[in-house]
């Protein structure tokens, strides 16, 4: 997971990024955490989708917090994001 830092700063480089597809790969807490601080620069962003990557808690609450910042995203997949779950 130590590349989410990375993944994190790229993404502050790309604000015409339209959609984004973080599905499946395990981010966790720490990830979300540097996703959500990345977040509030994709100002073109429509589409998030983080489904089944063992977020939990903090980590959602990180991704919440920036999600007022997205006025133009229209869709939001956090399926079986959640750490813990147990389908």
């Amino acid at each position: 997971r130590a590349g989410t830092r990375l993944v994190g700063k790229a993404l502050c480089g790309l604000p015409g990024l339209p959609r984004l597809d973080l599905s499946r790969n395990e981010l966790g807490d720490e990830g979300a955490r540097h996703l959500g601080g990345a977040l509030g620069n994709l100002t073109a962003l429509t589409s998030l989708d983080i489904c089944e990557s063992e977020v939990g808690d903090a980590g959602w609450a990180a991704v919440s917090g920036a999600l007022p910042r997205l006025a133009g995203l229209r869709e939001l997949n956090g399926w079986r994001g959640f750490a813990g779950w147990m389908g």
